[in-house]
């Protein structure tokens, strides 16, 4: 029996749509509220406004409808190679843990035996994406195994002493 526990501190299976879902939510309300103040204002010098308020109501609407919608089949395509398996394993000590201040979607990487890892939060990508302090549970000299496939941690598990 190992001295210590394994912890999953990530499953991508365990995420919900509850972040695409109040994006949309969020995107939505706010194109409804451009569209409230084109009905308050109905004067002859407010056409302009509200023409304005019409068309920005749409890209609103339109930006929450395509990001939610594309976060939420991201989340899918990840939950789905979890679950089928479709991923590589790497196990090991967490090294080379750095901070990433220029880079835009990206904000932290550590290392795992010979393998990079990216972790922040880009709507292009899935899985773990670190934490609001960096990046969670992980540090450095840390015992962990990584499920991951195309730069997405699907699950992390972390080693702790007993």
């Amino acid at each position: 029996m190992p001295p210590y526990d394994i912890v999953v501190a990530y499953d991508v299976l365990q995420a919900d749509a509850l972040g695409p879902a109040l994006l949309l939510a969020a995107t939505t309300l706010v194109g409804v509220g451009f569209v409230v103040v084109v009905f308050i204002m109905r004067s002859e010098r407010s056409r302009f406004f509200a023409a304005a308020a019409c068309v920005s109501a749409l890209g609103w609407v339109s930006v929450g409808v395509l990001l939610g919608v594309t976060t939420y089949f991201r989340l899918r395509t990840c939950q789905d190679w979890l679950a089928s398996g479709a991923y590589a394993v790497d196990a090991g000590i967490v090294h080379d843990v750095a901070a990433l201040p220029n880079v835009r979607t990206s904000t932290h990487a550590f290392s795992v035996g010979d393998v990079r890892f990216l972790t922040g939060y880009d709507l292009s990508m899935c899985g773990f994406a670190g934490g609001a302090s960096g990046l969670g549970p992980i540090q450095e000299g840390a015992n962990v195994r990584i499920s991951h496939r195309e730069g997405a941690i699907l699950r992390l598990e972390i080693a702790q002493p007993r």
